[in-house]
């Protein structure tokens, strides 16, 4: 069963820290033994769970409007649109992350025909957007609505 991010203890926080520390050394890991395609579904995974937090935290700090349904706050173009017009993600960003989604898809509903259609660059591309969407989710947190 998931809890509810409000209500999140100081052992959940704990307990998230450990899993996202473990996943993105796995990411690591898969990275050097080329093993690309599992490595590109974590660090999405990773990514994803970044992009849902800044759009998180930032509805909870009234950053961004609340969503006018339940849709809103689970499709990641709508969650990505709506973090870009409130000028959290910049504009190459926001592309960046829709591009990373369909070629996601693309990869996940082509892999039983082809593992190899992912490769390190492709990873790195990941990595590199979900390193910067967490900046942008601590400095919201840390510093709370720049608006």
């Amino acid at each position: 069963m998931r809890t509810r991010p409000t209500e999140s203890t100081p052992a959940d926080q704990r307990k998230k820290y450990e899993a996202h520390k473990t996943a993105n050394e796995a990411v690591k890991q898969l990275r050097a033994c080329k093993q690309y395609f599992t490595a590109f579904v974590i660090a999405f995974a990773l990514l994803e769970d970044r992009v849902r937090a800044l759009d998180f935290v930032a509805r909870q700090q009234g950053v961004v409007p609340p969503p006018r349904n339940v849709r809103q706050t689970q499709n990641w173009r709508e969650i990505v649109q709506r973090l870009h017009k409130s000028a959290l993600l910049e504009l190459d960003l926001r592309n960046e992350l829709m591009n990373l989604v369909d070629m996601r898809n693309k990869a996940i509903h082509s892999a039983h025909y082809n593992l190899n259609s992912v490769d390190d660059p492709h990873v790195k591309r990941v990595v590199a957007a979900q390193r910067k969407v967490a900046k942008i989710v601590r400095k919201l947190v840390k510093n709370g609505p720049t608006k």
